[in-house]
């Protein structure tokens, strides 16, 4: 916008903008915007490696991220190997002295026929207590 602005004109312009914003505000507060999460693996107590069971793929849409999160970090970095169907296709890895790590891969997983599986490949030295989630986008 150029030029110069009386005040009557710019207190309407201003009070407009406040109208839009606060119906802006309504519309965001009525939506409801969630992520399905399922559980892929969870470990309780000290890792070692191992692998959890198949996990059939129950969720509606496209799987497109990925957490892995533990309770008591590690001194040492802790691998998980997400596998489809055997396959590796990706690793998460939560580095020595943190808690979490994700992924933002993006994995196309047909529901109710391909297979996950989630595997400690390297179990971080103290680490406790993994959960990895498959988050739908």
């Amino acid at each position: 916008m150029s030029g110069k602005v009386e005040a009557p004109d710019l207190a309407r312009i201003i009070s407009a903008q406040g109208q839009r914003i606060a119906a802006l505000e309504r519309k965001l507060n009525n939506l409801q915007i969630t992520h399905e999460r399922e559980v892929v693996f969870s470990y309780d107590g000290p890792l070692t490696e191992s692998a959890s069971q198949l996990w059939v793929n129950q969720l509606a849409r496209t799987v497109g991220r990925w957490k892995a999160s533990l309770v008591t970090p590690g001194s040492t970095d802790t691998e998980i190997d997400i596998k489809l169907n055997g396959e590796t296709v990706l690793t998460l890895t939560i580095l020595a002295g943190e808690y979490a790590t994700h992924s933002t891969t993006l994995l196309n997983i047909h529901p109710g026929q391909d297979t996950l599986q989630a595997e400690i490949t390297t179990a971080g030295t103290d680490a406790a207590k993994l959960t990895v989630q498959a988050i739908a986008v």
